[in-house]
């Protein structure tokens, strides 16, 4: 389990997942971040209502793009220039 790894020097982290896959429970996702925020590691994440497991770069099911979310993101914590 990844929250099991979590600590002090993992690094910044986006977290992107679907409630509907089957592959991998949302609730792993829900764990690891809350390991993050244990650690207070900087992280967010985006949850697709469907999108099942693997749906990539973009999830066909939403008009909302995660990538454009992450570079928002990493604008806002000064980790990409804007």
């Amino acid at each position: 389990s990844n929250e099991l790894h979590v600590n002090k020097k993992t690094p910044p982290t986006y977290l992107v997942h679907a409630e509907d896959d089957q592959g991998v429970k949302v609730q792993n996702m829900l764990h690891f971040a809350t390991a993050l925020q244990q650690h207070k590691v900087s992280f967010d994440f985006y949850l697709y209502e469907k999108g099942g497991h693997g749906f990539g770069l973009n999830n066909k099911t939403s008009d909302v793009k995660w990538m454009d979310l992450l570079e928002d993101w990493m604008k806002r914590n000064r980790w990409l220039d804007k």
